[in-house]
């Protein structure tokens, strides 16, 4: 796969009876080293306008989602492990909790895509349950469909 990629994770959260989804398609980097690919990308906070650096590591049993700048945090997923890490904010620290029920990963040519469906719990209260899809395309060979 080439460098320049298009990066699409769309996530969708049942908590309590209502349902959120989210989209987001950004330009990044791509690259494979040691059985892993890393996803690089920038992303602008829509609230305070500050710019994160974010890097997605899928592996073969495990996906790491590291984002660096005001909301810091490095999420862990592995299938049916919980794994706990700490959500800095600027109002302060959130403990979190990530049980993975599934965790996918299918590479066809040009294309990567990651599925993920996992509970999240912070400070030992559910919050909700879980499904993310990461898709990885070439940008010469990504195809966009923009409603």
């Amino acid at each position: 796969m080439t460098e320049n990629v298009i990066l699409t994770v769309r996530g969708h959260q049942t908590d309590l009876g209502e349902d959120a989804t989210t989209e987001l398609i950004a330009g990044a980097a791509y690259y494979y080293r040691n059985g892993k690919h890393y996803i690089l990308y920038d992303e602008i906070d829509p609230e305070s306008g500050e710019q994160s650096g974010n890097t997605i590591k899928i592996g073969e049993d495990r996906v790491d989602v590291i984002r660096r700048g005001a909301g810091k945090v490095h999420m862990v997923f592995e299938k049916e492990k919980q794994i706990s890490s700490q959500y800095h904010t600027p109002a302060g620290v959130i403990q979190m909790e990530i049980f993975t029920s599934r965790l996918r990963t299918r590479q066809e040519g040009e294309n990567i895509e990651t599925e993920i469906v996992y509970d999240l719990h912070m400070n030992d209260v559910f919050i909700s349950e879980c499904r993310v899809v990461i898709r990885v395309a070439s940008k010469e060979k990504a195809e966009l469909h923009i409603i």
